[in-house]
């Protein structure tokens, strides 16, 4: 099975739960170039992974992180954070 089979092919922004375990999760994240997730806050430390694609990660920090496929940023708990997808990218979020 592919990820992008996850996803509707219309939607500009697309989160599916992708695996559960009884200490974490992983959700697929389909994002359209210039399309962004907004500011927003987990919880928990997590995984940003870049399958495919191209997007601009930031933090209220000032930290910003080009991802591109096969990268990765640690998403610190607590921190209000958002991307943009540069390209159309897949993502898989790692909690």
């Amino acid at each position: 099975m592919k990820l992008a089979a996850l996803h509707s092919a219309e939607k500009a922004l697309s989160l599916k739960p992708f695996f559960k375990g009884e200490e974490g999760s992983v959700i697929s994240i389909q994002v359209k170039e210039n399309e962004e997730m907004k500011d927003h806050i987990t919880k928990v430390p997590a995984l940003l992974v870049c399958v495919s694609g191209e997007i601009l990660y930031s933090e209220h920090t000032g930290k910003t992180v080009n991802l591109k496929a096969d990268e990765y940023v640690e998403i610190p708990a607590m921190i209000s954070h958002r991307f943009m997808g540069l390209a159309n990218s897949s993502l898989l979020l790692i909690k």
